[in-house]
């Protein structure tokens, strides 16, 4: 059987790939917001995966 590949932070919603991540509770008062959500127009998860990468790096940094 072949394992399937978990793509972390992409979700597909509709016809394209979104970059989903939940906020940090000391931003979440600040921003009023608990989720950052990015529409990134790509419908293979490939381009998808590119696409998501710098988000992922800027958001796993200490400072977020």
């Amino acid at each position: 059987m072949a394992q399937q590949k978990v793509y972390q932070h992409l979700e597909f919603r509709g016809s394209s790939f979104h970059f989903w991540r939940r906020i940090p509770k000391f931003f979440y008062k600040t921003i009023q917001t608990r989720f950052l959500l990015f529409a990134l127009r790509a419908h293979v998860v490939s381009e998808a995966e590119v696409l998501a990468r710098p988000l992922t790096s800027l958001t796993q940094s200490p400072r977020f």
